[in-house]
């Protein structure tokens, strides 16, 4: 198996504050990966730092055996790497099927049927395809960040806390997609603060406590500890 994303020793600091303390890890080709922790463990800064919103202090980041640390964002998106950031960030005063299309940027070429594709994927979304993004449910501008980052023809996909905010229904509709989105071919990071969910969807998951990971894993022995239950699964 190939490893698609190569983390080695990285560590990010805001100001003089350590926010990622030499962490390591690796996403293999196929995998859903999930990161877990609680809230200011460092999960959100981690996908920044991956996918060039954030430069690292030191360490190295490899992206199918290149090196992309010193990248800037646009560089790694043309690479097939594409993060979908916690809050959604639709672009409200544009119609969903605009939103789409920008996501197409990298892949002009792919813009017909990308579209049709994510219509596949999200049916509703078909159906809000000329409304404002702005006036969509949460659920729904969920839907189109995924949707969106589809457009991309990602290799690696980045997900950063896709249901939050979401009524358990639609969670379930999220994590199903996600897991079509996986069955396709497509590599995802997930942080997903429904530990439980998350686990459901991976075979392997990382924990971070204050910057750092303090536990690789398969997901079935995460389960079965009582300690990972306690805190993350809320036993």
């Amino acid at each position: 198996m190939s490893t698609v994303l190569e983390i080695q020793n990285v560590s990010v600091s805001y100001g003089k504050v350590p926010a990622l303390k030499n962490i390591s890890l690796q996403v293999n080709q196929g995998e859903i990966v999930a990161l877990l922790g609680v809230n200011g463990a460092g999960k959100s800064t981690t996908l920044r730092t991956i996918s060039g919103l954030i430069r690292p202090k030191c360490g190295s980041i490899h992206y199918n055996g290149e090196p992309i640390h010193k990248r800037n964002a646009h560089e790694i998106v043309k690479k097939g790497l594409i993060h979908v950031p916690e809050g959604r960030r639709v672009f409200s005063t544009m119609t969903v099927e605009e939103n789409l299309q920008l996501g197409s940027y990298c892949a002009r070429d792919h813009l017909h049927d990308g579209l049709k594709e994510v219509y596949e994927l999200f049916p509703r979304l078909f159906d809000r395809r000329k409304q404002l993004s702005g006036t969509l449910s949460g659920g729904e501008q969920q839907m189109l960040a995924m949707g969106r980052a589809m457009m991309g023809k990602p290799k690696l996909l980045l997900l950063d806390e896709p249901s939050m905010g979401l009524a358990p229904i639609i969670v379930r509709t999220i994590f199903d997609t996600i897991k079509k989105i996986n069955e396709t071919g497509t590599t995802i990071l997930l942080v997903e603060q429904n530990a439980r969910a998350a686990l459901r969807l991976t075979k392997r998951a990382y924990v971070m406590e204050l910057g750092e990971i303090v536990r690789e894993d398969e997901t079935e022995n995460l389960i079965q500890d009582k300690v990972i239950e306690k805190i993350y699964l809320g036993g």
